[in-house]
């Protein structure tokens, strides 16, 4: 049904040269739409530095990086990358014991319902959306705040459970 509408507007767009100009300027819309978005998210994240009593690390167009107070190695952030947003834990030295963020993961897998997973630089992260460049359920939850408070409940189920960033002391 999907591929019968794409189909139908494609013939639309063709019909005419002003179909075809204003096919143009809703693309170039829907781009700057997703810049101003993104820009949206950068903000809201940023906001979560008072809001949980972190520090902000770093942050560009692409990522915003918080980290707690009592944690040294690690922080929170997230990346637009290969048209996929994700999120998690990543690191500013490289460390490749993965069994180190095991028992986390599982914790995180438990607490949050699923999606966590490993990967060298990241070594706790989850998709928050894949295909953001065509599909619109990121965009949708950046305007309802629902991206943002997923990672507002990541960040505090983590600083809840873990005082440093060395995964193995937890909060009594």
């Amino acid at each position: 049904k999907d591929m019968e509408a794409k189909e139908a507007i494609i013939e639309m767009m063709k019909e005419s040269d002003k179909n075809l100009e204003t096919s143009c300027l809703i693309y170039n819309s829907w781009l700057d739409m997703q810049q101003q978005l993104k820009d949206e998210f950068k903000s809201q994240l940023l906001g979560l530095k008072n809001e949980l009593d972190l520090d902000v690390v770093d942050y560009n167009d692409n990522k915003v990086w918080l980290r707690p107070r009592g944690w040294t190695k690690h922080y929170f952030g997230y990346s637009f990358e290969a048209g996929h947003v994700f999120y998690g834990i990543t690191q500013s030295t490289l460390e490749t014991n993965e069994e180190k963020f095991t028992e986390a993961i599982n914790y995180l897998n438990d607490e949050l319902n699923g999606g966590y997973q490993y990967a060298g630089w990241w070594p706790i992260y989850k998709y928050l959306s894949t295909n953001i460049v065509s599909n619109t359920d990121f965009w949708i939850a950046i305007r309802n705040g629902a991206a943002k408070e997923e990672m507002r409940n990541f960040i505090k189920v983590m600083m809840n459970k873990y005082q440093t960033d060395d995964f193995e002391v937890c909060v009594k």
